[in-house]
Formats: C-alpha cells, sequence, structure tokens
C-alpha cells in the first residue's frame, strides 16, 4: 500500500488526543478505515518547510468523501517529515477532525 511506505517504522500518529504508536498499529487502523465502501480521501498541501536536508512539515487540509451520501469530513493535519537512509518519511501525523461548517 503507498501509504504505508511513505510511514515511518517509528511513526506516532496523534488524532485529537488519542495517540498510536508504530507503522504496524497505524497501518492496522488504516487498512480497516480505508476498507469502507464509498469513501475517498482527498488532501491539498496548504505549505511545506524543510529544515536542513533532515527534517521538514507539511501542513495538510484533508477531506474524507462518501462518494454516495456526499458526507465530506475536513481534518486539518501537520506532518513530521524525517529523512533516513536517503529517503523522505513521516514521523508524526498531528490530524484534527474539523466541525462541520
Amino acid at each position: 500500500m503507498r501509504y504505508e511506505r511513505i510511514l515511518n517504522p517509528r511513526m506516532i500518529f496523534w488524532y485529537d488526543g488519542v495517540a498510536t504508536y508504530g507503522r504496524d498499529a497505524i497501518m492496522a487502523t488504516a487498512r480497516a478505515n480505508f476498507a469502507v465502501p464509498n469513501w475517498v480521501w482527498t488532501y491539498s498541501i496548504l505549505s511545506e518547510t524543510v529544515y536542513g536536508c533532515e527534517s521538514g512539515i507539511a501542513v495538510v487540509e484533508a477531506h474524507n468523501i462518501n462518494t454516495v451520501t456526499g458526507v465530506d469530513r475536513e481534518f486539518a493535519v501537520t506532518m513530521g517529515m524525517v529523512r533516513e537512509h536517503g529517503r523522505w518519511t513521516v514521523a508524526i501525523d498531528n490530524v484534527h477532525l474539523m466541525p462541520p461548517a
């Protein structure tokens, strides 16, 4: 899965106050969420900042959209990136479900 390849093995996923530690635990939840029919994810990168050659931050707006019902859940995401062994991976995801507009 493409999503799994960008996650650091020691990644921390922080969702509205609940932390999940490690790529395997994060992927167990992600696989269950991705398997739900009629939902698609879209995202826009709002900003990217690189600190030297080893770390960076991306601010992302993501949407989880049900293509049948039209429900659109918006998320504010801050991703901390690290460069290890010549490749960039996500070390931390800080995710917040935005209130309905």
